[in-house]
């Protein structure tokens, strides 16, 4: 679940003229903020405009409130946001979506059981509805390239307990393509996986069990740059590499030391296999090349903190700051600190205010800046990036998508 960057911008380009530079201390707002930009030399201008000063330190404390008055009564010219909302729907608590370049997907309940929903983009029209399985869903994902979506459901019967199914349906029409009586995961855009109680490899394409492996706990990773391979990791860091459609082992590699244990494999980028780990001389990150499973890089990790391919890069969120790396060599490309997420397709940030009144999204910068797009009087959390558009589910009971302007 590729790189999709709709804002670029690199270290040696200045961020777009339409922003203005704002620079915050971060004892003027909440624990955790950074100085904040909006384009390069707005703010100094404008203060040399009217009082006749210096550009303001980097640290300045001016009040949010101030810096307002200044760009939108000053100054005559309102920050205009690059994003503007397309779309406002309702969301149930439990339901999930799902954004892509032209649609927006969202399930909930029907009459039968969940139901999925159609949304064309940027227009919002409803395309269609449909209710492919009984039970309430647990998860919606992407799969064969963006033309299926499978929808992990769980439901209770009072004689046979617990149990889970996945259905597949066509993306662009809803059509069930099959169903599988467990939860699936994809690994690559054919094969995915299933459990208990063995790991079994799944057509994403039909719906048919490939082959299976009775080793509790392994987990199956694809290996970038090995099409059609992947690799059956055991719990002690031992490994088999597998062809993905038959399961046949084509040779087996311990990647993790003696006394570490995997935590979870991450695929960033299109080169790299990367490792977490747990040990007892701590946790880390161990990357592979994908082709060779020779070792690239090692980096110590904070227990506890969140891993997700964000674009090209490998993001790793802990309790102070997020930072990306480069997957091929593990250097850092941005860091900011605060109680920012990052969306796991691209470099989008999101964060809420401590009193969950007001949201932000942002983009991040090389130095460390956040480069602010808009803010919100309402929470935001679990937002997803899709080339032009921008989906967060929002207080107090919907999903939002925001387009990028012209």
């Amino acid at each position: 679940m590729g790189s999709c960057v709709c804002v670029p911008h690199h270290a040696d380009e200045p961020p777009p003229p339409a922003l203005i530079e704002v620079e915050l201390d971060a004892g003027d707002l909440d624990p955790g903020w950074e100085p904040v930009r909006r384009g390069p030399g707005a703010l100094a201008r404008l203060r040399a405009r009217l009082r006749g000063g210096p550009p303001p330190d980097r640290r300045t404390g001016v009040a949010l409130l101030a810096v307002l008055v200044l760009l939108t009564g000053a100054a005559g010219a309102p920050y205009r946001s690059p994003l503007v909302e397309v779309v406002a729907r309702a969301l149930s608590l439990g339901a999930d979506f799902l954004v892509t370049a032209d649609r927006l997907y969202v399930t909930g309940d029907g009459p039968r059981g969940t139901a999925l929903t159609a949304y064309g983009l940027p227009s919002g029209r409803h395309l269609w509805t449909v209710q492919p399985a009984a039970g309430r869903s647990t998860s919606l994902l992407s799969a064969s390239g963006g033309d299926t979506l499978l929808i992990g459901v769980t439901g209770r019967d009072g004689a046979l307990g617990s149990w889970s199914t996945t259905s597949a349906v066509d993306a662009g029409t809803g059509r069930l393509r099959w169903t599988y009586p467990a939860l699936i995961e994809p690994v690559t855009d054919e094969v995915g996986t299933a459990r208990p109680p063995a790991l079994t490899a799944v057509d994403l394409r039909t719906g048919r069990p490939l082959w299976n492996a009775r080793v509790p706990g392994a987990t199956l990773a694809a290996l970038p740059g090995r099409p059609g391979t992947g690799a059956l990791i055991h719990p002690d860091g031992q490994a088999e590499l597998r062809e993905l459609r038959t399961g046949r082992v084509l040779r087996r590699q311990r990647l993790l030391a003696a006394g570490q244990q995997l935590v979870t494999p991450v695929q960033a980028g299109s080169r790299t296999l990367i490792l977490a780990y747990w040990g007892d001389a701590g946790s880390g990150l161990v990357a592979y090349d994908g082709v060779t499973l020779v070792p690239r890089w090692h980096r110590p990790r904070v227990a506890g903190s969140d891993l997700v391919a964000c674009g090209p890069t490998l993001c790793v969120r802990e309790a102070e700051s997020t930072v990306a790396l480069d997957p091929l060599t593990g250097a850092v490309q941005w860091a900011v600190r605060g109680g920012w997420a990052v969306a796991p397709d691209g470099p989008i940030l999101w964060r809420t205010a401590d009193d969950g009144q007001r949201g932000w999204l942002a983009r991040p910068a090389t130095d460390g800046a956040v480069h602010i797009l808009d803010s919100f009087p309402f929470r935001l959390s679990e937002c997803q990036l899709a080339r032009t558009a921008i989906a967060c589910r929002a207080a107090p009971g919907d999903v939002r998508v925001w387009s990028f302007r012209d």
